[in-house]
């Protein structure tokens, strides 16, 4: 019988087989849940609240103007250090 860690708590036990050292072997772990729509147990406020990309509220212009300076910091990074040899 398998022991499976109660972290998992309600989730189903899925398996893959993967390769090893010892050859081929089962992985368990746990699936992953279905979807749910979350908006009928949250609501989304904004400060200020015209930080949107427009409908619906969940989407902040905010938000991907920082994922995109992160981006563009990390490629800069990453050239430079090509260019110097690996430095930063």
């Amino acid at each position: 019988m398998q022991h499976y860690p109660t972290a998992w708590g309600h989730y189903d036990v899925c398996k893959s087989q993967v390769y090893t050292d010892e050859g081929l072997t089962w992985d368990y772990m746990a699936c992953q849940p279905e979807a749910a729509d979350m908006t009928q147990f949250l609501k989304v406020t904004l400060d200020p609240p015209n930080i949107t990309c427009g409908d619906p509220p969940e989407t902040y212009c905010a938000l991907m103007r920082l994922v995109k300076f992160h981006l563009l910091k990390s490629r800069k990074y990453v050239s430079n250090s090509i260019e110097n040899n690996g430095q930063p």
